[in-house]
């Protein structure tokens, strides 16, 4: 599909294997889609957030945030400035949600018990 997209890469740490950083990158992905629309007042079906963890026009690891309408509606430009207030959100999100490793309310049902610390490590590198 055709649409608006904004995206925020970044420089990859040795420190993670190509798996760990798919999966942070997935579940961090999973929580800001969540604080999108409380940032740019829309609906949850309005946007997605999509990661790569080697984007094809940079090859560095990448979250793409796109309309979700044919020719996109704009709204995916206004997350341009919202970068880091949205990290930040997300990042406090997931450190003070009670659960151990993931759950529908933070990160998504993770069955890794280190996901949510890999989250949280990513999330605060992006700051």
């Amino acid at each position: 599909m055709h649409t608006n997209a904004t995206w925020l890469s970044f420089t990859r740490s040795d420190k993670w294997t190509e798996e760990q950083l798919t999966e942070a990158m997935v579940a961090a992905s999973y929580a800001m889609n969540a604080f999108i629309p409380l940032f740019i007042r829309c609906d949850a079906q309005d946007m997605a957030v999509v990661p790569q963890v080697k984007a094809t026009h940079n090859d560095l690891p990448t979250f793409f945030v796109y309309d979700r309408y044919p020719g996109g509606i704009g709204l995916s430009e206004r997350v341009y400035d919202l970068w880091e207030p949205l990290i930040q959100r997300t990042l406090e999100h997931v450190a003070q949600c009670p659960c151990d490793s993931g759950c529908p309310a933070c990160i998504g049902a993770q069955h890794d018990a280190d996901q949510k610390v890999r989250v949280r490590t990513l999330l605060q590198q992006l700051q």
